[in-house]
């Protein structure tokens, strides 16, 4: 019998882990930078009350804040990178803890700068914008602040409540620390009788993907029974961050939680819930019937909720390296030209991507961005093809992120929520076009559809269901409901199952799937992954009808991070999103694949 074991983090090759000296050559560097900067920050508060007495004098607090923001979120980033990959270090959980506290200093410092720019009349900010062009540059942010201005509270309460930032955001502090350090699962078994480890990254990554149905559904066991321990922590963790948002939404005077936080990105309430319908009625039949294939392909008595995310067709994503996935990658996104191409090298050169597996480490993927350094990549890499999608996924955000650095500002350069996911999207597709190009055989066609409708479940039914969820409790604690685990697991249970109807049994663990993501403490994140992932569709069909133009306009959008209002940016790729025809337009798309994944099989 073989037993497979996770390395600590100082026994991965230096190959394998990211090069976060790019951003301070020492832990003690990014120390000394975040007190220097915090003083800094401290100067910028002599503005208070004097950001009215002139245009200019407005300019000019907002070049110094623009400055002094650009080092910090390079300080904060660092430490976030750092115990992301390893929160087993007590350095790693001390510093992270230190910048959690002066950020919130930070906050509290700038307080002021919301509440004076709300304090302005329509009239006098129009004004400043016509004796002071250039604060033009910046109307975006501006105005993404005064739209604030019938929901800002009184001076001194804002104070209090940016003061008490780090405090506020605990129950995602929380809830990390405890995922990537304290849960333990047990060993478990595969049908050769082998002893497997488990963990969040191996679950997620590797073995709820295996063919082999008795590790499969082994490890889910496994998996599951190492939530369950933790369920009522959880639950009242997560019960904690929804009564936060609930209560500072009622206290803003929002009509509910859902309208605060769609507020927050610009998305108009009609938009969302017509997306959470037409989404629904559209995708879920033609997902049923990728179930049903999942059960002929594996001659499976039913397909269980355990068996959704197996990868048909095995055979046929055999092992691969790293550096035979980096050439795959960049072969692919040479479509976006020079400039793409150029800064998904630097990605690869610069030891930019972490990709190593160990204790620690937090399971999943990301991209985070420094405006003025660099991107890092974390992710898994299992050995095999479907590492590509997930690399190159993340890598779509690299390559957004470092567009807009190098056009923008610092407080221009981030889009919003509801688009960020877009460009990472359009890059999976683009990697299966590749793919589908280079194929050779029908099985090979075969498993590069598979790849997408992997991709398709994962990045849009995953955190659709998520969404929908979400809506339930937010509307629930609105209405005074209370949340417990027995409340939490059975709204997600209900939501799976009527997302699959008959097509899958859908186990009672599946309940806890609330308690592996993180995006749950991120306001209404969840439904933008199927909104950027319909943006990113669009876009792809139109780039296979006219490559050119569509390229053109795609990077413009890049390149424009958020220095326009969401309707606005994706008009350049002639993108309606007041309309549902993007999301009918997936599901169709989705379909198309499945058609032909019928006739490849039919086949045979």
């Amino acid at each position: 019998m073989s037993e497979i074991k996770l390395l600590n983090r100082s026994e991965v090759p230096n190959e394998e882990k990211w090069n976060l000296e790019h951003l301070f050559k020492t832990r003690e560097d990014m120390l000394n930078t975040a007190y220097d900067t915090l003083e800094k920050i401290k100067k910028l508060a002599q503005y208070e009350g004097k950001l009215k007495q002139d245009a200019k004098n407005l300019y000019d607090f907002i070049l110094l804040y623009d400055e002094a923001m650009c080092k910090w979120y390079q300080v904060s980033t660092y430490a976030f990178l750092a115990l992301s990959v390893d929160s087993t270090l007590a350095s790693n959980i001390e510093d992270s803890s230190k910048i959690r506290s002066m950020n919130s200093e930070v906050s509290e410092l700038l307080s002021f700068f919301k509440i004076e720019i709300c304090n302005f009349s329509r009239e006098e900010l129009d004004e400043f914008y016509v004796s002071e062009p250039r604060l033009k540059e910046f109307e975006v942010f501006i105005e993404n602040i005064y739209k604030y201005k019938e929901y800002l509270l009184d001076k001194n309460t804002e104070k209090v409540l940016a003061a008490f930032g780090s405090v506020f955001n605990s129950p995602e502090y929380i809830y990390e620390i405890s995922k990537s350090a304290d849960m333990t699962f047990e060993n478990f078994e595969d049908s050769n009788g082998n002893i497997l480890a488990n963990s969040f990254t191996l679950f997620e990554e590797k073995y709820q993907e295996e063919s082999d149905t008795t590790l499969r559904r082994n490890a889910f066991k496994s998996f599951h029974n190492g939530l369950k321990k933790y369920v009522n922590t959880y639950a009242s963790i997560y019960a904690t961050e929804l009564e936060k948002q609930r209560i500072e939404s009622k206290l803003r005077g929002f009509d509910s939680t859902i309208d605060m936080l769609l507020f927050d990105q610009g998305i108009e309430r009609e938009v969302y819930d017509n997306h959470l319908k037409v989404l629904f009625e559209t995708l879920a039949p033609q997902m049923r019937r990728y179930a049903k294939i999942i059960k002929k392909q594996l001659n499976l008595d039913e397909v269980k909720f355990a068996d959704l995310k197996v990868a048909l067709d095995e055979e046929f994503s055999p092992n691969t390296s790293y550096e035979d996935v980096k050439k795959i990658i960049l072969e692919a996104v040479k479509i976006y030209g020079d400039e793409y191409l150029e800064n998904t090298k630097r990605m690869f050169d610069k030891n930019l991507i972490d990709y190593s597996q160990n204790v620690g480490k937090s399971s999943g993927a990301f991209c985070t961005s420094t405006i003025g350094a660099e991107s890092y990549v974390k992710m898994t890499f299992t050995g095999n093809m479907r590492s590509a999608f997930t690399l190159v996924h993340e890598l779509g955000h690299a390559g957004h992120f470092m567009l807009a650095d190098k056009y923008q500002k610092v407080i221009n350069a981030e889009c919003s929520m509801y688009c960020i996911e877009a460009p990472s999207t359009t890059n999976e597709l683009i990697l299966a076009k590749y793919l589908m190009e280079k194929a050779n055989s029908k099985e090979f066609e075969r498993w590069v559809i598979l790849q997408n409708l992997a991709s398709y479940y994962h990045n849009c039914v995953t955190h659709f269901l998520e969404a929908r969820f979400q809506d339930r409790l937010y509307k629930h604690v609105d209405n005074g409901g209370q949340i417990n685990a027995e409340f939490l697991n059975k709204q997600k249970h209900e939501v799976i199952q009527e997302f699959w109807a008959d097509s899958v049994n859908v186990e009672e663990e599946a309940g806890m799937t609330w308690m592996r993501q993180g995006h749950y403490y991120m306001g209404l994140y969840p439904y933008t992954y199927s909104a950027s992932l319909s943006i990113g569709t669009q876009v792809f069909k139109m780039i296979q009808k006219d490559p050119e133009n569509t390229i053109k306009k795609w990077l413009e959008v890049l390149k424009a991070g958020g220095s326009l209002k969401t309707s606005e940016l994706l008009k350049k790729v002639d993108i309606d999103i007041s309309k549902p025809d993007m999301f009918v337009s997936l599901s169709e798309y989705v379909a198309s694949l499945i058609d032909r994944l019928e006739e490849l099989y039919e086949e045979e």
